[in-house]
């Protein structure tokens, strides 16, 4: 069977992601979700001439004075007070931040410039701008009823949420998550609190991929099982799960309890490739059944750690986000300059896992980095000293030293860790 190239692979997955669904949640769930439809202002806002500070709104009788000017006080607005709708020459309506400014005012005055003549009299002075009116803000000033104020594939910010609750838009429109059920196979896998036999492991997939998928904010639910190398066990699985997306580790290789290809047929999935020119992660599998609403995913991991990390966020994290609406899926690509340079055979993709030595300054110059050294992809050790991957193409799998290479960052910078192990011979 011919391997199929990591490009194909991605061009499939985003041909047969199926179009997001639309549910509706509260506003308080909304952070973090993608917006399905354009959201527009349900009216002018701000809706009324708002004060900007606290003072008095005012209406000239004559020439303004800096030195001083006396005004009648006929109203005290607060916010959320309507307030008198006009003044006569002469009057002043004291008006605090927010509240409504009468609509003929010739402008505001800060209360700091004011002087208490009587309990309906007022001395003003200072600068005064007629024309421009400072310290009101205009009805409609930061939007128009009708404009669009938060547009539709937007991944929900806080900031965005009090905009949409400016504009009572909840419950919000949103793209729905899909569900994932994690299924770890393998009879040697034992769960991380027990103690394993003579040539047992600790499941260290599950947690990882539970970690990484359930933090993504791209899933609703993420549940995880373990399934042995039994193929009616596997095939009862499969049939009961309910989840839009399975994904197994382990299993889907060419050994002889590798049922999972199998099974996923006997069940009705089509696989759509298995077996990608990449390394780590070769034996990747990628099936569907059904269509619209009702289709279902499989996303076959290899059961190495590092081939399942290297998997899960190149192909399985983006497909989880175009499912879920995001219309940059990632993985998001920034170039690095490798001092000691990186190498690898022609023919195969290579995901090397790297580790930042310097970080770049604001973006003017890629960060320095360095190859973590990894004894294989089943040195899950190896994972928690990189940050990221150093992508190789098949055709050119090379970075000259002090030469620039693309890399996925999959985590942050951090403080410096003196565990690491570099190839360069040096940890930072």
């Amino acid at each position: 069977m011919s391997l199929l190239p990591v490009e194909e692979a991605r061009r499939i997955l985003a041909e047969l992601t199926p179009k997001p669904r639309v549910e509706h949640v509260r506003l308080a769930d909304a952070c973090g979700r993608v917006l399905a439809r354009d959201v527009r202002a349900d009216r002018d806002i701000p809706p009324f001439d708002r004060s900007a500070v606290d003072g008095y709104a005012v209406r000239l009788a004559g020439p303004w004075s800096e030195d001083g000017n006396e005004f009648r006080v006929v109203d005290r607005v607060m916010a959320g007070d309507r307030g008198v709708k006009s003044l006569r020459p002469g009057d002043a309506a004291a008006v605090m931040t927010g509240a409504p400014v009468p609509g003929n005012a010739d402008g505001m005055i800060m209360v700091e410039r004011s002087t208490r003549l009587g309990p309906d009299r007022v001395r003003l002075s200072g600068p005064f701008d007629a024309e421009r009116r400072p310290a009101i803000a205009p009805r409609g000033q930061d939007a128009r009823k009708g404009d669009v104020v938060v547009g539709a594939g937007t991944q929900l910010r806080p900031s965005d949420l009090s905009v949409l609750a400016g504009v009572g838009a909840t419950p919000v429109p949103v793209f729905a998550r899909p569900h994932v059920e994690l299924l770890a196979t393998g009879d040697e896998i034992v769960d991380a609190g027990e103690r394993p036999g003579p040539a047992q492991i600790r499941n260290s997939n599950g947690p990882f991929l539970r970690a990484l998928l359930g933090s993504s904010g791209w899933t609703e639910s993420v549940r995880e099982r373990r399934v042995p190398d039994v193929r009616s066990r596997l095939r009862r699985r499969v049939e009961a799960s309910t989840a839009d997306i399975l994904v197994f580790t382990g299993g889907v290789s060419m050994g002889e309890k590798d049922y999972v290809p199998e099974v996923l047929e006997e069940c009705g999935f089509r696989a759509h490739f298995h077996r990608l020119a990449l390394k780590p992660g070769k034996p990747l599998l990628f099936a569907s059944k059904g269509r619209g609403t009702k289709a279902r995913f499989v996303f076959g991991l290899p059961g190495n750690p590092v081939s399942v990390a290297v998997t899960a966020w190149e192909f399985l994290l983006p497909f989880l986000r175009r499912m879920s609406g995001a219309e940059e899926p990632g993985p998001a690509a920034e170039s690095a300059v490798f001092p000691h340079g990186v190498r690898r055979r022609p023919g195969l993709t290579h995901f090397v896992p790297v580790a930042r030595v310097q970080t770049g300054s604001t973006g003017n110059f890629p960060a320095e980095a360095a190859e973590v050294e990894m004894h294989g992809s089943g040195d899950y050790p190896a994972l928690a000293d990189a940050d990221g991957w150093l992508v190789l193409p098949a055709n050119e799998p090379e970075v000259q030293p002090g030469g620039v290479g693309v890399v996925h960052w999959i985590q942050e910078p951090e403080q410096p860790r003196s565990q690491r192990r570099l190839i360069s011979g040096r940890t930072k």
